[in-house]
């Protein structure tokens, strides 16, 4: 890399946490040069070299994980939780090299657009020179239901205005649309490139991937292409917060056209049968799920560690034919380290269990096409091991941590209300003790897609946007003291119509208004010693109750007699 500097006369190298598709999910470890580099394994990170010292940019969640993870680095790096551009432009001089492939088209051209008197950018394609075929390796390509319309039936409506051909860059946007699912790891995407095109009287999609080495014919819909036979037209529509800049700056002979389109809010409220898709997969997670709590909190624990932990969860979920895999490497984490936001243990260096706060953060991706199971999980529970009693300052802060979670899964909210302004009530528990966390309440999530789906985002630091009908995301408030340890207690909630028989006769709701609710489909009991009752509402007390009992009444016909009989216990009233 300072090789590089001097070659193209720089004073600095960016590198960002993306490949050539421009997600985090597609990215594989070969091409992860951030971790390369610099030993970050973080989901969100940008570095910057430079001949003196390096700077990794990140946010709240990897505080602590960036500072361990670079601190024994031969040459010194400095961790910057502030956004990239605004430090670029109070903090550096010169010129930055970066790869067209790896930034968005949108960055780029901002770079471009503002004249900036202290940095600039000189583009080459420094990482994405050479793609890895993957075409000796068995490729799996499977379709899903057509829950929200057929491939045709998507574009008529996506279409409407003409916006043809359309470049489609984004894996989750065409894994929708041609209900189309891939192999990579953590999401079913795939490597592809998108040409959507009308002919002969219909819609056609083009997938340039380096997944088939021949053209072929996948349906009368979707054709397949070698990644080389890509070709552009002389004018095309596309995003540019989606489409690599590489497009742009590698074919300034093109007509690149912007686009009005964004697929995010159609991929992200489901539909009535999707929804049901769902909530059966997180049934079958439930399954495995609660029967790793039964083990956990019953067997020798103190012959196992994070890693086996992790690998005995893993065990529960392959039982299920419908399971195709973790959404996420599993979060296992001992005391201390469950103050690690996305703390994942090395089976090498795994904290034996102990007598503490235990958290586990984890999820699969579930295809069941017999039963109608598809879907995405994402769930954290966060237990007391031993046989003794928690603190009463760990009980506090679960407890608090707990009714901030209540505050939104109790929520009856009008139509039209924003993602960011649900925030606010995870916290408000925690405040009362001059206490906070350090990451958005809850983030979308895919069906049988990625885990991480933009919109919703319940963070009072996004950009705004409608809750509606059908999405589904994670409620996740939490507490993290790196002296001593975290909680976080996550579940998925499903945006569904208050039913009309919610109301009494003295709760008529407003004319003309529709309502709305979450409804939790994680299916997971809470750790009953940690909670400190004399906190707890009588409404939060019968929210508790009511799920519990939904959660026994749900799995125990699946369950194991002895793992029945234990949730029994967890889940009698308070």
């Amino acid at each position: 890399m300072e090789k590089y500097l001097d070659q193209y006369q720089c004073q600095g190298v960016l590198i960002p946490r993306a490949d050539r598709f421009l997600s985090t999910y597609t990215l594989q470890s070969e091409d992860n040069w951030v971790e390369k580099l610099s030993g970050f394994t973080g989901s969100a990170g940008t570095l910057l070299i430079t001949k003196e010292k390096d700077f990794l940019f990140t946010d709240s969640r990897y505080t602590v994980q960036a500072h361990e993870q670079t601190r024994d680095r031969d040459k010194p790096t400095v961790v910057v939780l502030e956004p990239l551009n605004h430090w670029l432009d109070h903090n550096f001089s010169g010129v930055l090299l970066a790869d067209p492939w790896l930034f968005s088209a949108a960055w780029a051209q901002r770079c471009l657009e503002v004249v900036h008197s202290r940095w600039s950018v000189r583009w080459a394609s420094i990482f994405s020179k050479h793609i890895k075929s993957n075409v000796e390796k068995e490729v799996r390509w499977e379709t899903v239901p057509p829950w929200a319309g057929s491939f045709q039936e998507k574009c008529r409506s996506v279409f409407s205005n003409n916006q043809l051909p359309f470049l489609m860059t984004y894996g989750a946007d065409l894994a929708w649309l041609c209900n189309l699912r891939g192999h990579l790891s953590y999401a079913p995407l795939f490597h592809a490139y998108g040409m959507i095109t009308w002919e002969e009287g219909h819609f056609h999609g083009h997938l340039y991937t380096p997944d088939v080495s021949q053209k072929t014919i996948f349906s009368q819909d979707l054709t397949l292409w070698p990644l080389w036979q890509l070709s552009l037209p002389s004018d095309v529509f596309y995003q540019s917060s989606k489409t690599p800049y590489g497009f742009l700056n590698d074919h300034p002979e093109i007509q690149f056209k912007q686009s009005s389109l964004n697929l995010d809010e159609q991929r992200s409220c489901k539909t009535a049968k999707e929804c049901s898709s769902v909530k059966e997969a997180h049934v079958i997670d439930g399954v495995a799920l609660v029967q790793f709590l039964h083990w956990i909190s019953t067997c020798d624990f103190k012959q196992q560690t994070e890693w086996t932990a992790s690998c005995q969860l893993e065990d529960f979920r392959r039982q299920s034919a419908s399971y195709k895999g973790p959404s996420f490497p599993t979060i296992s984490a001992m005391g201390k380290n469950s103050a690690v936001i996305h703390y994942v243990p090395d089976p090498l260096n795994a904290l034996p269990l102990q007598n503490s706060l235990y958290l586990v953060d984890s999820g699969g991706q579930y295809c069941d096409p017999e039963n109608q199971a598809y879907g995405t999980t994402d769930v954290t529970r966060t237990l007391f091991l031993g046989s003794g009693q928690p603190s009463e300052l760990m009980k506090r802060r679960f407890t608090q941590v707990l009714k901030g979670h209540i505050s939104l899964a109790r929520l009856i909210f009008p139509a039209g209300v924003n993602d960011n302004a649900l925030d606010i009530l995870a916290r408000q528990y925690l405040w009362q003790d001059g206490k906070d966390y350090p990451h958005s309440t809850g983030h979308g999530v895919g069906t049988y897609l990625q885990v991480h789906e933009m919109p919703p985002a319940v963070s009072a630091h996004g950009q705004p946007f409608r809750l509606q009908e059908g999405m589904v995301f994670s409620n996740e408030p939490g507490f993290y003291d790196p002296d001593l340890w975290g909680i976080r207690l996550e579940s998925l909630v499903l945006v569904q119509k208050v039913p009309d028989t919610h109301w009494k006769l003295n709760e008529v709701p407003d004319a003309g208004r529709t309502w709305l609710h979450l409804e939790t489909i994680t299916l997971a009991p809470f750790d009953r010693r940690l909670i400190q009752t004399e906190l707890l509402s009588d409404q939060e007390k019968a929210w508790i109750d009511y799920y519990h009992q939904t959660v026994f009444q749900v799995l125990e016909p699946r369950l194991p007699a002895q793992t029945a009989a234990w949730l029994k216990e967890q889940t009698i009233p308070l």
